[in-house]
């Protein structure tokens, strides 16, 4: 019996990591589809290169973001799917007030930055930030094609 168990165990958990396995893959490969659909920036100059960078960043994510619903409308309660759209969007939202507050809403700096200018952000900072919304909600996906095959990665 015991045999049986450790035997089920380890089937069980190969399972779970085959799943993982293919739908990382599949994370992947929409990524990598939705990358070939934003055109390249090619400009020297770092500013405005920048900005290209961050609209292309935020092309990806609302790629992204609509193959996430697409999935989740597969397999998720139709009523729920406005519900993950708001909470997909405030993560976004969110995370770029939180990188507005923690960066231009310091004690004796220049409070026009954190109450009107941080939209002319063309820093580094922001391209950065564009990425790390972009890897959660690269996340989300991963955690979404879990669901959809039953996996428990969460």
């Amino acid at each position: 019996m015991k045999k049986f168990l450790i035997f089920f165990s380890f089937l069980f958990a190969v399972n779970i990591t085959n799943a993982q396995t293919t739908n990382t893959l599949t994370a992947q490969s929409i990524y990598e589809n939705c990358e070939k659909t934003i055109n390249k920036t090619n400009i020297q100059n770092s500013v405005k290169a920048n900005i290209e960078d961050v609209k292309n960043e935020r092309k990806l994510r609302q790629c992204l973001k609509n193959k996430i619903i697409q999935i989740s409308s597969t397999f998720i309660e139709k009523t729920e799917i406005e519900n993950l759209k708001k909470t997909i969007n405030n993560i976004e939202k969110d995370n770029q007030n939180l990188y507005r507050i923690i960066i231009f809403c310091q004690q004796n700096k220049d409070t026009s930055w954190c109450q009107e200018n941080y939209s002319q952000d063309t820093s580094l900072g922001k391209l950065i930030l564009e990425k790390s919304i972009t890897s959660e909600i690269y996340r989300i996906l991963e955690v979404i094609l879990d669901a959809k095959n039953e996996g428990f990665r969460f």
